[in-house]
């Protein structure tokens, strides 16, 4: 195991945190969006994509619904009725496609790439000098290849490799 100094490690965190801050929207914005992707799995898509057109098939009921309602051809009773009726199925249809989202491993990932974009968004500058908190909110592990390059995994298990040596001033 080759050590490594504390300096450097906080000079490399700083020049990855700089490179994210200035860079997210390219970097982990695209990276969530795919996370969304394949949370779904492909094994689902089928399924997902019938339940999107169900849900559809449901919305555009309760807009005619409401449509035949305020022209005054449907009775207030028989409104309510298929209202409620329409709305339960479009329940039902939204949980049963958010649990099909629920079976891949990708969920928390993507959570935690929006966690870091919402993080990101809302620091003014880019970084001076180390900062143990913003630090322990992204990082969760370094990972030491060699004498000259550190792997920061962040909290979404992105992993992002840094050349060390140059100490922080």
């Amino acid at each position: 195991m080759t050590a490594v100094k504390d300096n450097h490690i906080k000079a490399a965190f700083i020049n990855l945190y700089n490179k994210l801050k200035s860079n997210y929207e390219k970097i982990l914005i695209p990276l969530a969006e795919d996370l969304k992707k394949l949370h779904c799995g492909r094994e689902h898509e089928s399924q997902v994509r019938e339940i999107n057109k169900r849900i559809t098939e449901l919305t555009e009921q309760s807009h005619v619904l409401s449509r035949l309602r305020s022209k005054g051809y449907l009775d207030s009773v028989l409104f309510i009725e298929q209202s409620n009726l329409i709305a339960k199925q479009l329940y039902e249809a939204k949980k049963q496609r958010s649990k099909l989202f629920e079976y891949n491993g990708f969920n928390d990932e993507a959570a935690r790439t929006e966690e870091l974009i919402a993080f990101l968004k809302k620091q003014d500058d880019l970084m001076e000098s180390f900062d143990e908190n913003i630090f322990s909110l992204m990082v969760e592990k370094i990972i030491v290849k060699s004498k000259i390059e550190i792997v920061f995994r962040l909290i979404n298990g992105l992993e992002l490799p840094e050349i060390i040596g140059e100490e922080v001033v």
